[in-house]
């Protein structure tokens, strides 16, 4: 049997499944002793006995536990709340017959002091009550009995009532647990159920956050450039530079001249080495180079 769902438990330390599954098995073993019982006649294979109206009520009802039982523990086994039902039922009758034989049988007691002088006594043959009134042990009797019979009913209450409970279990049909087994129910368990390492270790932290952000220095006036929010009198204190991947790098003068500055310083290099050379003639006369060149 499997175990998959939560039910509770049976006499605090079983499975609710498996205490109703080991309950059908005792009602299936308790009829085979019901059946000696009829065959004999022998009260000491029976809870009852001392009333000869009821002598054979509980035994014949318990046989019928050889089928019923058998059907509850086909129910327990394949989850079937409808065969329990059925079961139920039968432990419901069974209680009820114990509980009307355990009465009559108290009553029956009552009259155990004058039992041998009764004319009862020569009419029944009821050996039970002619020793205990013999031997003069009726109060005692009495007591016992209601002790046995009070246990012997309750065991059959508390065992019905965990049946009864079981089966109006199934008949809700609760949920089972999503397990895909080997899980620990925690993030170190699945990477092991999963078979892979620990992603933490590939994780790079964000290069602001692992190395010192550099400080903001303005470096336009000291290269002589006015632009973005400086050139309209603003409050501008990073020089901003976007790279081939689109990152936002800051210079500063550690680093040299802005690539934007460094193009604009060639490019006007490039501007002056060609007024140069437009101004040289054929004859290399420098008289036409500009001063200012």
């Amino acid at each position: 049997m499997a175990f998959e769902r939560d039910h509770g438990t049976c006499c605090l330390v079983l499975p609710l499944k498996l205490g109703v599954g080991l309950i059908c098995m005792l009602i299936f073993a308790l009829s085979m002793l019901n059946f000696v019982a009829l065959l004999t006649g022998d009260i000491r294979l029976q809870g009852n006995g001392y009333s000869l109206d009821f002598y054979r009520l509980p035994s014949i009802v318990g046989c019928f536990g050889f089928i019923f039982g058998f059907i509850g523990l086909l129910g327990v086994y394949d989850d079937k709340w409808q065969w329990l039902r059925i079961f139920n039922v039968f432990l419901v009758v069974k209680l009820l017959a114990m509980a009307l034989a355990c009465a009559a049988d108290y009553w029956t007691l009552r009259s155990c002091e004058g039992w041998i002088n009764s004319p009862t006594a020569e009419t029944q043959n009821n050996p039970q009550m002619y020793v205990l009134s013999s031997m003069g042990v009726c109060p005692w009797a009495r007591w016992s009995y209601l002790i046995g019979a009070t246990l012997d009913i309750g065991f059959q209450v508390y065992i019905t009532y965990c049946s009864v409970l079981y089966q109006m279990q199934l008949a809700s049909n609760p949920p089972y647990a999503l397990d895909f087994g080997l899980e620990r129910y925690d993030v170190t368990g699945r990477w092991k159920f999963y078979q892979v390492t620990d992603p933490r270790n590939d994780y790079v932290p964000d290069r602001d956050m692992k190395e010192e952000k550099q400080p903001i220095i303005d470096v336009g006036p000291a290269l002589g450039v006015q632009y973005g929010a400086n050139q309209y009198g603003g409050n501008q204190q990073e020089l901003h530079h976007y790279g081939p991947d689109g990152m936002d790098t800051i210079f500063t003068p550690a680093d040299g001249p802005p690539p934007v500055q460094e193009e604009r310083r060639l490019f006007g290099e490039a501007c002056a080495l060609t007024g140069i050379l437009s101004a040289i003639d054929g004859n290399g006369d420098l008289s036409r180079v500009p001063a200012s060149v």
